[in-house]
């Protein structure tokens, strides 16, 4: 269960012996956390060893809203780069290699390279909690079809993921001795696994499978990207979601939506979801349904989402017009 919110499935047909004598029925719910974890694990590192020492010291430190396709990491991002131009990218070619830390889901790496001794105290600062592994990495040129250009890492490691996702990388501006480095932390962002190809393949014979998106991700897609929300519907819906079970900060964001949006919601498959809340007003209202029941092989199944009961501590939610019960 996600922390935010509870998602559950009552089947509502009742089946005789006979039935369950019968076919076996064959269906599939599938669902995704549309939010970002992204866990800064070897920021620690960098800030202990800091704190520890008169050998280095941070200068700045700043969060920059990036992408990944689990392999390779954007270190610098265009203006006005899109997913869609991203994922469209086939023209790479490497330019350079870097020293890099892999540690958990995050890979560090520093231009110019960290000096022995900054290295050193950093790798004894993480180790305590996992494991660190150096390696070398790839500097690469990226071309989009439109002739923006990018570089990037390639940790060589594995297969890259179908599509790219949005992270956050972390830089700290560090001196060493009058030697400014840039480090940077770069993460594989948790969550989103439900847009594999097979997935979406499953998912798209919608007679005998759902797709359900747990929230809508507003914690960052509003927050730090700054998308709108008609952007993040339309992304749900280029996926065939079924299914937005929202909550408490998707409440808000999709609330402050509806109060300027000049357009009508798409009238296609995607429903909103929060069984446990009183809505009141009209125009939130008719975004919003407490259950939806779908037919999934010939077994009808009703879907309830459930604020939970700190919902209020988790989100501000007195100035949005919903009342949870």
């Amino acid at each position: 269960m996600k922390r935010s919110l509870a998602l559950s499935g009552v089947l509502l047909a009742g089946l005789s012996c006979a039935a369950l004598a019968g076919p076996l029925k064959a269906a599939g719910i599938y669902y995704y956390d549309h939010d970002f974890r992204i866990s800064f694990e070897l920021a620690r590192g960098v800030e202990t060893a800091a704190r520890s020492t008169d050998t280095f010291k941070i200068e700045s430190v700043a969060t920059i809203v990036s992408h990944t396709d689990g392999r390779r990491f954007i270190l610098s991002l265009p203006q006005g780069l899109t997913l869609d131009e991203l994922n469209s990218t086939t023209d790479y070619s490497k330019t350079g290699e870097a020293g890099v830390l892999l540690g958990g889901k995050s890979v560090l790496v520093s231009s110019p390279d960290l000096a022995p001794a900054v290295k050193d105290l950093i790798l004894r600062s993480i180790s305590p909690y996992f494991t660190v592994e150096e390696a070398r990495a790839d500097l690469v040129a990226g071309v989009t079809p439109l002739g923006k250009k990018f570089t990037a890492l390639d940790l060589k490691t594995g297969a890259p993921d179908s599509r790219w996702a949005r992270t956050i990388n972390m830089a700290y501006v560090i001196n060493a001795g009058g030697n400014r480095t840039t480090v940077t932390e770069a993460c594989v962002p948790m969550g989103m696994s439900g847009f594999s190809r097979d997935v979406l393949e499953r998912t798209s014979h919608k007679d005998k499978n759902i797709l359900i998106s747990v929230g809508l991700g507003a914690d960052l897609l509003s927050g730090v990207i700054g998308m709108p929300a008609d952007k993040a519907i339309a992304r749900l819906e280029k996926f065939n979601t079924d299914i937005a079970a929202l909550d408490p900060e998707d409440l808000r964001y999709l609330w402050a939506w509806s109060k300027e949006r000049t357009v009508p919601v798409s009238t296609g498959a995607l429903t909103f979801l929060c069984s446990n809340i009183e809505i009141k007003d009209p125009e939130l209202a008719g975004l919003v349904r407490p259950y939806v029941i779908r037919e999934l092989d010939g077994v009808r199944i009703a879907f309830i989402s459930f604020l939970p009961s700190n919902a209020a501590q988790l989100t501000d939610l007195r100035d949005v017009p919903v009342r949870r019960w």
